[in-house]
């Protein structure tokens, strides 16, 4: 990605990852995008983690972000498949909830948990973080 010129702050990061929300940004592009140098890596890392902490954007594993969504959240039992992978059984019934195993971390057979997903998916097959 080719520097911008813009400055570097909260409302230019939000703009930028709104405009490219289809997939998570990686901080190297953010970076790139701002033409923010390694002596700056600190500063805007700072500044990105100031805006996880609001709530404006989520972080992802592998140093990516993206723009937080509403997000819905189903209360259950969790039960787990020696494959890692997961599924939830909601307290209110309905369909199960798949969770994949990235999602599932310490949470153990049986565990209530909740699930969260984006809004947008809710329609959809859903699918738990």
């Amino acid at each position: 990605m080719e520097g911008s010129g813009m400055k570097t702050n909260k409302e230019n990061i939000v703009r930028f990852l709104r405009g490219n929300s289809a997939e998570p940004i990686q901080f190297r592009e953010i970076m790139g995008y701002f033409g923010v140098t390694k002596a700056g890596r600190t500063k805007l890392k700072t500044l990105m983690d100031k805006l996880v902490d609001d709530g404006e954007l989520f972080a992802m594993k592998g140093n990516r972000y993206m723009i937080s969504v509403d997000k819905v959240a189903i209360a259950g039992k969790l039960s787990t498949h020696r494959d890692g992978y997961g599924f939830v059984t909601p307290d209110k019934g309905g369909e199960d909830i798949f969770v994949p195993a990235r999602f599932l971390r310490e949470n153990m057979q049986g565990a209530r948990v909740e699930v969260q997903f984006p809004q947008t998916n809710a329609m959809e097959k859903k699918k738990g973080e």
